[in-house]
């Protein structure tokens, strides 16, 4: 009698696990070709501009179209990790 009353719920259980599992395989196998390689991730180089100087080495001019500069992350303000972390 009791296997009756628990048997429904322990079957809807193991059918709801079995199609979680097939989703998130499925989200894996849709996802994972489209990701990029890890290479390309670890050895990122941003693009600096070029910049002029004069021969006593003041900045004229910097041409290019993005102006990004590495900082290393102990020169990042707590206040920016934090932020970034929160977002």
């Amino acid at each position: 009698m009791w296997l009756r009353f628990l048997g429904f719920p322990l079957a809807l259980l193991a059918g709801l696990v079995a199609v979680g599992i097939l989703v998130a395989a499925l989200v894996v196998a849709l996802a994972f070709p489209n990701l990029p390689s890890l290479g390309a991730l670890t050895e990122y180089q941003p693009k600096i501009p070029l910049r002029i100087y004069t021969a006593d080495g003041v900045l004229i001019g910097e041409f290019g179209e993005e102006r990004r500069a590495v900082v290393a992350i102990a020169g990042v303000p707590a206040e920016l990790k934090n932020a970034i972390i929160a977002a």
